[in-house]
């Protein structure tokens, strides 16, 4: 998916049905059926795999709970998964959830785009060519 430079996301990318089989056969759950939509909860659910705390992350910040969604994108990005790291790369850009660190969000860019995401990619060369959080 698209990465904005300086917007907060993908809008709808939560809403795609997720239940079909992956490569692996793995069932992947939707949005919907994670369970109830707090925090505690989105929480303790978060120990089921980077990409469904991703998914939970992506609802929080849907739902304009940005902390929480960058809670669990955190989650998930320290377990690589890369789209988890491009939107808490876009957390920290625009300050939503955490501190505004344009630093950490081109560390955190980086991270996505050495895993081949491609707006990540983008995005980080827009950080160099702007000198926003890079040297």
């Amino acid at each position: 998916f698209p990465l904005r430079f300086g917007r907060p996301g993908p809008p709808g990318l939560g809403h795609r049905v997720l239940d079909q089989p992956d490569a692996a056969g793995q069932t992947r759950a939707s949005p919907a059926s994670l369970g109830p939509n707090t925090g505690a909860m989105r929480r303790s659910n978060a120990v089921r795999s980077a990409e469904d705390t991703f998914l939970l992350g992506l609802r929080s910040y849907e739902d304009q709970d940005y902390g929480e969604g960058a809670l669990l994108f955190r989650i998930a990005a320290d377990l690589g998964h890369a789209k988890a790291q491009g939107l808490l790369a876009c957390c920290y850009f625009d300050g939503r959830g955490v501190s505004q660190d344009h630093a950490m969000a081109a560390r955190t860019y980086h991270l996505a785009a050495d895993q081949g995401l491609a707006g990540a990619q983008a995005v980080l060369g827009d950080c160099y060519n702007n000198g926003l959080g890079v040297s």
